[in-house]
Order: structure tokens, then sequence, then C-alpha cells
């Protein structure tokens, strides 16, 4: 969590201003559902972890691609497409999510090169899999992930959604991903008179992509422990696109009394008894 953090911050301190990057980093730092989710000993924070250092090396390689510092983008990215593939059943998700991003920016020689490496690292990990227990995926995909799509979207929709959204404080990062892709549309629509921000346009592929899979696999026995990676994601949009707004110190400080108080709902009204504790 603490790692998060302190990449998330070091990246919107580049991407934006330090403003702004304070302000993200306390709501991340004072997010109880991620609190929650770390006291419980399992893989969720290395996971939210592994997906974050994806999301900042795949920009900062689609920024700095040509030059040294692009290079070292590179092979971070390959490390953390390694990390995220051993962390959780889905790791090879994001780094094929950055991959296809990569090809789609037009930088195919590092979408071959980061592609390449993943590949033939994630092939070792499902041939040891094969080996040793006999099927490719982990015991989690096949103990959670059962029956048709339609009730599989269905049981995420219905049974789900509300608790996921509202009652674990990520309406915030849902809400930003909503806006992020408008402004991501009008920004593409009127490409000749505004600079396209690629960076917003991937955070919201991949939070968009992210909601799509909760959906997919019809959500978790966990219900939100998968989406953690929602709220920085969030955060790091919704500073994106308020941030011509921030100059006016009322319209700054409603949006993060806002996001606080949202954030800070489950305290209250978790659905989980012993968050209270």
């Amino acid at each position: 969590w603490t790692a998060v953090i302190a990449v998330v911050f070091r990246f919107l301190l580049e991407e934006l201003n330090a403003k702004v990057a304070f302000v993200v980093a306390l709501l991340l730092g004072l997010n109880p559902m991620i609190g929650y989710w770390v006291a419980s000993g399992m893989d969720t924070p290395l996971a939210m972890l592994s997906q974050v250092l994806i999301w900042v090396w795949v920009v900062r390689l689609d920024r700095r691609v040509g030059t040294a510092p692009g290079r070292r983008a590179a092979y971070a990215l390959i490390a953390a497409a390694m990390f995220s593939m051993v962390t959780r059943a889905e790791g090879f998700l994001w780094p094929m999510l950055a991959i296809a991003w990569l090809l789609v920016r037009g930088h195919r020689r590092q979408a071959l090169a980061v592609g390449g490496t993943f590949v033939a690292f994630a092939a070792c990990v499902v041939g040891w899999r094969l080996w040793y227990y006999g099927y490719p995926l982990p015991n989690t995909y096949y103990a959670k992930v059962a029956g048709t799509l339609s009730e599989r979207i269905a049981s995420a929709w219905y049974g789900q959604s509300a608790r996921v959204v509202f009652q674990s404080g990520l309406l915030v990062a849902v809400l930003a991903i909503f806006a992020g892709t408008g402004a991501t549309i009008s920004s593409f629509v009127r490409r000749h008179d505004r600079q396209f921000d690629a960076a917003l346009a991937f955070e919201v592929t991949a939070g968009c992509a992210w909601l799509a899979y909760f959906l997919y696999v019809g959500g978790d026995v966990y219900y939100e422990r998968p989406m953690l990676v929602l709220v920085p994601l969030g955060l790091a949009i919704g500073a994106r696109v308020l941030q011509p707004a921030t100059n006016s110190v009322a319209s700054a400080s409603l949006a993060i009394t806002a996001a606080l108080t949202i954030t800070m709902y489950p305290l209250w009204n978790y659905y989980r008894p012993e968050m209270a504790r």
C-alpha cells in the first residue's frame, strides 16, 4: 500500500503538479477499503501494486520512446509484467493490455520487445503449472469462474455491483472513469483543436477494461477485492479531468471534501462488520 502511494505520488508529480499529487496520495492513504484488504493478509495489495506499476511504466514508455529513459521504462515494464503474472490468476491481463496499448500507439518495436519477453516468461509459468497441477490456470479460476456469460454478468451486476460501487467506497473511482471516458472521447473528436491526452486515454481504457472484466467473470467471491486498483486509477483520472478547476480554492475544496466523504463512507456503512473495529 505504501509502495502504491509512493509510486502514484511520484507519477502525478511528473504528470500534473505537487498539489494534485499530494491530494491524491492523501486520499489513497486514507481509503479504509484498501486498509481492510491490506489487513486481510491476502495477495490483494500485491496485485494492486503490480497493476499500478504496469500503468505507470507503460505511460512513461509511451512518452519517452526512443530515449534512454524510454529504454529503462521498457525494462521496468517487463519486470512489472512478470511480477503481475505470478501474483494472481488474472495476472496476465494487465501486461497484455499494456502491450496492446503500445501497438495502438504505434510503438511496434517496444511492443514486440515487451511482449516477446513477457510471453516467454508466461509460457514458462504456464508450463510449470501444467507439469505440477495438470492444468494451465491457478485453482482460483476454476473454483470461482463458472456458469454461462449471461449468468456471470447477472451475478456481478445484480448481486454485487451495489456493494462494490456504493458500499465499498469505489463510487469516486467509477464516476471518475466515466468522466474520463467522456473527456477522452471529446478530446479525440476535437483532436485538431486540443492535444490528445494519451495518458488519460490509457487510464480510462484500463479502468473500463477492468470493470468489464469484473462483469465477465461474474464478480468475485470477495466482492470488491480485485477492484482495488480502481482507487488510484480513478483518483488519477479525476485529477486530470478536474485539474483546470483546481485553480479555484472553492472548487478544489469542494472536490476534495466530496471525494474524502465518499471514500471514508465504508467506516460507517461497510457491509463487512469487522471493518467498524
